[in-house]
């Protein structure tokens, strides 16, 4: 009677370890390449008209008490600006990867990736993994790049990235920069880095 009681329980470890194996395992998805950015930049177009504004009355005033009220007014919304949009940007899947392509410096460096990492007032925070092809002469090499529309139409969007310190070729580094005047992006913008590396 003992041994079937040890049958049974065998059995029937057998038959849970087999429901574990064949129970499909959770995959973690890699969150899909985004290139647009939704209510930052429609933040970051309502609040650079308001800031606009304030700043040509400011240019126009000749009272020096309303200037120092203007400044003070302008920098109140465009950290007000950033707050919001930093919100907005927090809430989006990570991470926010864009869409680019490289057209020149391939002699020098390889862009692996690029992804932006933060928001400010009226700005995109990147990062790129960049590998070094060949070793720079200078510290602080930067690499420019144009923006353009799904059609190819280039956006009034400038930007770059770099890092602060020389090259060793066949090393990798992370470069950081700026995308400027987010509110002009495009739904479906590429970037391309298509201009020559600066401090090379």
């Amino acid at each position: 009677m003992k041994k079937n009681y040890v049958a049974i329980a065998a059995l029937a470890l057998l038959a849970f370890c087999n429901s574990c194996s064949n129970t499909p395992k959770e995959t973690k998805e890699e969150t899909p390449a985004v290139n647009t950015i939704g209510k930052v930049q429609t933040l970051a177009g309502s609040y650079l008209g308001e800031v606009s504004k304030l700043q040509a009355e400011q240019s126009q005033c000749t009272d020096v008490e309303r200037m120092f009220t203007l400044d003070s007014v302008i920098n109140a919304r465009k950290l007000e600006a950033t707050t919001l949009m930093t919100a907005a940007f927090d809430s989006l899947p990570k991470p926010l990867n864009i869409i680019f392509d490289q057209k020149k410096n391939n002699d020098k460096i390889t862009v692996k990736d690029l992804r932006i990492v933060g928001v400010s007032f009226n700005e995109l925070e990147l990062e790129a993994t960049v590998e070094a092809v060949q070793s720079s002469s200078f510290d602080m090499p930067f690499a420019s790049f144009s923006i353009s529309d799904a059609k190819g139409t280039r956006l009034d969007v400038a930007g770059g990235i770099g890092t602060d310190t020389k090259l060793q070729a066949g090393q990798t580094y992370v470069f950081k920069g700026k995308a400027q005047n987010v509110q002009n992006l495009a739904p479906g913008f590429k970037v391309s880095f298509d201009e020559d590396m600066k401090k090379w």
